[in-house]
């Protein structure tokens, strides 16, 4: 089975001017469809409207497209960095998150939930956080193995923290995540341009453990340049050079452009997007 290549898809994407513009008033899923995209990942927050969640959901795997979410909880209540066991404000948030992931599987099958680990301020023990992160890992692992097989939690590579922020994110190194992955029995999601972007800042390794490699089941795609979250475009570079490896594994899962409309409006809009596809496409051919 051939990698599959999607694209992040905020769920307002019926109503957002940007893309309005990027898709000419076009039918999102629809349009996406027509242009050789296959999957898409829909970010959540605690306070999403999951009932709509699912509707949007639906309406992209009705046109062929296989869905994946993605929870953001950095800096609330429901962050790992607060797990405390099931009854936790963590748990019972991303509960609901797992519980949507599996009413949708039971129509498309293997559902991937892609979910950072803790983000913590920098005056708590990193240990400390790495440790809340193993158990909330390992509880939604066991919750998804007892109630919905089909869902698949990853554990994706962070951003390193800028120099000063105060904050510190699990997971921002190969060693870490790997180290998450080991203890909890979770796949990986590896983001290539947190892995650049982390390596050019502060040399950490932008390549996966062999642990890694073997456990990744979720990929983000972006480039970096002075910026993050660029655009993929043909030439000689990091992602590229990874998607290649990765083709050589025994990989089939999804791997997601992580751009957003705006971006692709300022390199020229649809053309830059239908550009992108060919170059990640070519990648992984």
């Amino acid at each position: 089975m051939a990698m599959r290549i999607g694209l992040k898809l905020d769920v307002d994407f019926d109503t957002s001017e940007s893309y309005r513009r990027l898709f000419g008033g076009r039918d999102v899923p629809s349009r996406l469809n027509e242009l050789g995209v296959q999957a898409v990942e829909i970010p959540l927050g605690p306070s999403s409207d999951l009932g709509e969640v699912a509707a949007k959901a639906r309406r992209c795997h009705e046109v062929g497209l296989q869905v994946s979410f993605h929870p953001y909880t950095e800096g609330q209540g429901a962050n790992p960095a607060n797990f405390d066991g099931p009854g936790s404000h963590p748990a019972m948030v991303h509960q609901r998150f797992l519980a949507l992931a599996a009413s949708l599987a039971r129509d498309q099958g293997e559902t991937i939930v892609n979910i950072h680990p803790a983000a913590g301020v920098q005056h708590g023990f990193r240990g400390e956080l790495l440790e809340r992160s193993v158990h909330f890992f390992s509880w939604v692992s066991d919750w998804c193995a007892e109630r919905a097989p089909n869902v698949r939690p990853v554990v994706e590579l962070q951003v390193a923290p800028d120099v000063g922020e105060q904050l510190i994110r699990v997971g921002d190194s190969p060693v870490e995540l790997a180290e998450i992955v080991k203890r909890s029995g979770v796949a990986a999601c590896w983001d290539v341009g947190h892995a650049v972007w982390n390596h050019r800042r502060f040399g950490m390794s932008q390549e996966p453990t062999k642990e890694l490699w073997e456990s990744i089941a979720h990929v983000h795609c972006h480039d970096v340049d002075k910026e993050d979250h660029r655009i993929p475009s043909h030439g000689d570079t990091h992602w590229r050079r990874f998607l290649q490896n990765l083709s050589d594994t025994d990989f089939a899962g999804t791997v997601i452009v992580e751009v957003v409309p705006q971006t692709f409006l300022d390199a020229g809009g649809l053309t830059a997007l239908e550009q992108s596809i060919a170059a990640v496409a070519d990648a992984v051919s």
